[in-house]
């Protein structure tokens, strides 16, 4: 079963904190925030929290497949 919209934000976030150097987590980055070599700390946290919870279906969907 497809994960929810929910599930996949948190999915993305929580990889994205375990995985700072990868290539995905850089790409999620760059994608929702221009910022390839973006400083995963609190407030850029929030703020690719932010980004994913507004993102459109299409690209919230991308950034979960490349964490996959």
């Amino acid at each position: 079963m497809p994960a929810s919209r929910e599930e996949k934000i948190d999915e993305i976030l929580a990889f994205v904190m375990r995985n700072r150097e990868s290539h995905a987590s850089r790409t999620v980055c760059k994608e929702m925030l221009g910022l390839y070599y973006a400083p995963l700390a609190g407030e850029t946290r929030e703020q690719l929290a932010e980004r994913l919870s507004s993102a459109d279906e299409e690209q919230l969907d991308y950034c979960y497949y490349l964490i996959k």
